[in-house]
């Protein structure tokens, strides 16, 4: 498991598979959402060039929880991976989130 500060707000924890996790501090949950949503919608419209000719498009699929104080992180962790299995059984570029907004 790899850990990069991208600031002081917002870290990116990149697993050995294909599943990362943004981890956002003192963030709101609609703005959680919001980012969320339009890193989705960036995914969607981007295309990757394959071998010059043909494109490559990609799907994301967001689990998105929030960490409550004392929580292990282990707990954590199984929550938000059921939400973005959920996310990708339901069709792929989806977000399923356990947020009160």
């Amino acid at each position: 498991m790899y850990k990069i500060t991208l600031s002081t707000k917002i870290i990116l924890v990149a697993s050995e598979g294909k599943n990362s996790s943004l981890l956002l501090s003192d963030t709101s949950h609609s703005k959680c959402l919001s980012m969320a949503s339009n890193l989705l919608s960036i995914i969607e419209e981007a295309e990757l060039a394959n071998d010059g000719e043909s494109r490559i498009s990609i799907t994301i699929s967001i689990g998105l929880t929030e960490v409550n104080r004392n929580e292990k992180f282990e707990d954590v962790y199984k929550r938000v991976d059921k939400l973005l299995y959920t996310a990708k059984q339901n069709g792929r570029n989806r977000i399923e989130c356990d947020l009160i907004i």
